[in-house]
């Protein structure tokens, strides 16, 4: 099975995402188990959901999606490890 790969230049991040990856992730799931037989439109679908998800669908509270969420999460785990790319600037006026 091909592993998921992420690259970057100093303008995107590009995630590569293998179909078996997503294929897999059903068919082995721990409650409820899909099985995929047509990847491409699975690809389609999953293509066109993944968008819509990240910009639309947020929580009524926060207004974040749960992409939003998984960012976030990276940047705070990146800080309270030590990261030194970054600085917390929450209590500094506008």
């Amino acid at each position: 099975m091909e592993q998921m790969t992420v690259s970057f230049d100093k303008e995107k991040i590009t995630i590569e995402l293998p179909l078996d990856i997503l294929v897999n992730s059903q068919k082995y799931r721990d409650d409820v188990c899909y099985e995929i037989y047509d990847s491409k439109k699975m690809a389609e679908w999953f293509s066109e959901r993944i968008l819509t998800h990240t910009r639309i669908i947020g929580l009524e509270e926060t207004g974040g999606s749960d992409f939003t969420f998984l960012i976030d999460e990276l940047f705070d785990k990146a800080y309270e490890n030590g990261a030194t790319w970054l600085e917390d600037v929450s209590d500094e006026p506008e």
